[in-house]
């Protein structure tokens, strides 16, 4: 389907979550399996360009699931990671220095 690797963790606290990340081979392989998607009780899914994640919790807060999966969201959001394992951390850059004339 287009993958080129997989990674899973799984988060504990009032309950546990469950995370599942699908670095995929082309921008579009997302949306395909978005398209072909099931809903799934306590479950969440969404994707990238670049990614596609699943979330599953159980017996969790809904407060704390959202929390953590907007947490999750922003990690991932583009274009903060280049080809790198999700697990080397994000990628660190200064866009905010410019140059100004006198």
């Amino acid at each position: 389907m287009g993958m080129r690797g997989a990674w899973s963790a799984t988060y504990e606290g009032p309950g546990s979550v469950t995370v599942e990340l699908y670095e995929l081979a082309a921008p579009g392989v997302g949306l395909e399996i978005m398209q072909n998607w099931r809903p799934v009780p306590d479950t969440v899914v969404w994707y990238t360009p670049h990614y596609f994640v699943v979330a599953r919790w159980q017996s969790a807060d809904r407060e704390a699931v959202k929390a953590l999966v907007r947490s999750i969201q922003k990690q991932f959001a583009e274009p903060k990671w280049s080809a790198r394992s999700p697990l080397d951390g994000p990628k660190v850059t200064n866009d905010h220095a410019k140059s100004e004339s006198p």
